[in-house]
């Protein structure tokens, strides 16, 4: 059996460093703690939310926010966050780089977007143990 160590959205925009999105008190301090977490495990997953600065769900005052909306793939209004190319968009500092992770990817937007085989609601865990041992078995 192999443990994974899973890092959910560790970005600036739920954090401080990004006081006009989403920040969660102390949420730019959690990076020591998930670094910790993945020493006792055999694989690290990582995520990121990633939206578009235009998104149909997007408002411009936090006091707008939470305001249920009838949109098929959203139900809830939400100041814009962690859109690529900003700051809110990039991993906490402390962690590693997406390409350092045994698997990284935007499973909320799979999700939503499809569950088929090419786009899974859960990695494939066995897959991944086989193509880091694989990595693993050629670096040795």
């Amino acid at each position: 059996m192999k443990i994974a160590s899973f890092d959910v959205d560790a970005q600036n925009g739920f954090t401080r460093n990004a006081p006009q999105e989403l920040p969660v008190p102390e949420g730019d301090e959690i990076a020591f703690d998930l670094n910790t977490m993945a020493k006792r495990a055999d694989l690290r997953l990582g995520s990121k939310d990633a939206h578009p600065a235009n998104a149909a769900w997007v408002v411009a005052d936090p006091a707008n926010m939470l305001q249920p909306l009838q949109l098929a793939n959203a139900d809830l209004t939400w100041v814009s966050h962690c859109v690529p190319g900003t700051l809110g968009f990039e991993l906490l500092p402390g962690l590693p780089a997406p390409i350092d992770y045994d698997y990284f990817g935007a499973f909320v937007e799979c999700m939503i977007l499809s569950t088929t085989p090419e786009c899974p609601i859960v990695p494939d865990i066995e897959a991944i143990t086989a193509r880091k041992n694989h990595v693993d078995d050629h670096q040795q």
